[in-house]
């Protein structure tokens, strides 16, 4: 496979005893060895979740096989905490066809980097291991929760483009205006001009070219009343249920500049509801509302189920 993905939890479909051998069919070592597997990681963590995502095809009582080669195949399932935005990564195990090598054990995560294999090799975010005691030592180093600023930067050029793309818009309103005026840009003199003669009562010759300039003049406005009101500042919330007390958790990262190629996070902490920032809690309250993906100007965007990006 590729550079691993961290799929939100939400385009899961569970395996609800995967680390027993309810699934596993009979005489089929490598599910066998798959599940317990999981069995072991799930004494690392007790209340996570094997699945795999969303469709399911007609197998989908077993795990999926993520690939196969000329000289093997993989099974795998994805490891994930339900109460989570994105999942923690992937185990499996590599069969062989030759009936003389013994199969191998994989973990895949984002903190796998094998550059020797460059990012589109099958290698760069798995390691292998013939050892399951290896393996289950490579799920405590490498299969974790994401924390806020990596959470934050899986969706932070999408939510630049969100924030600039109002603003382009009006700027091309004000260009498509400008030039119904006169066929090319010309300075800003000319505005100023347009808007003193509408100011002083003058009525134009031919109304439509009246209404024209009255349509001009009203996008420049509205463009720069955009540009003197927005603020650069994006946060990044995302919004879990504490499976100890049931309470709802956000946990902040903030930008300074989303407007920025190289946009960087800081992370603010995690807050309840009672400590939230008021502004922040309210627009999330309208996000609530929202489809995913719809940009709300001056409020922001429900980027995952339990992912927002709010603009202060």
């Amino acid at each position: 496979m590729a550079k691993f993905e961290n799929i939100p939890v939400a385009n899961m479909i569970e395996y609800p005893d995967v680390s027993g051998y309810q699934w596993a069919p009979v005489g089929m070592t490598h599910y066998l060895q798959l599940s317990r597997f999981a069995e072991e990681v799930q004494k690392i963590f007790p209340a996570c979740s094997f699945g795999k995502e969303v469709p399911v095809g007609p197998k989908g009582h077993v795990p999926r096989v993520r690939k196969r080669g000329w000289s093997y195949g993989e099974y795998s399932v994805y490891v994930y905490h339900k109460h989570k935005s994105l999942i923690m990564g992937e185990i499996g195990v590599r069969e062989y066809y030759d009936n003389d090598r013994e199969n191998d054990f994989f973990v895949s995560s984002q903190k796998i980097t094998h550059k020797t294999y460059g990012e589109y090799s099958e290698r760069y975010s798995t390691t292998l291991s013939r050892n399951m005691g290896t393996a289950v030592r490579n799920v405590k180093k490498y299969i974790m929760e994401v924390p806020p600023i990596e959470l934050a930067e899986t969706g932070g050029q999408e939510i630049r483009r969100h924030w600039g793309g109002s603003a382009k818009e009006l700027r091309e309103a004000v260009r498509a205006a400008r030039s119904a005026v006169v066929q090319t840009a010309t300075s800003d003199m000319l505005m100023m001009e347009l808007k003193a003669i509408v100011n002083s009562g003058y009525q134009f010759v031919d109304p439509i070219f009246g209404a024209t300039v009255d349509k001009f003049l009203s996008e420049v406005a509205e463009c720069a009343e955009l540009e003197r009101d927005r603020s650069q500042r994006v946060s990044m919330v995302s919004v879990e249920v504490s499976p100890q007390t049931g309470n709802s958790l956000f946990s902040v990262a903030r930008t300074e500049d989303i407007d920025s190629w190289a946009i960087e996070w800081e992370p603010k902490g995690t807050f309840v509801e009672d400590t939230l920032d008021p502004d922040i809690a309210g627009k999330l309250s309208v996000l609530s509302m929202c489809h995913e993906g719809q940009w709300v100007d001056g409020v922001g965007v429900k980027q995952l189920p339990t992912v927002f990006y709010v603009v202060h």
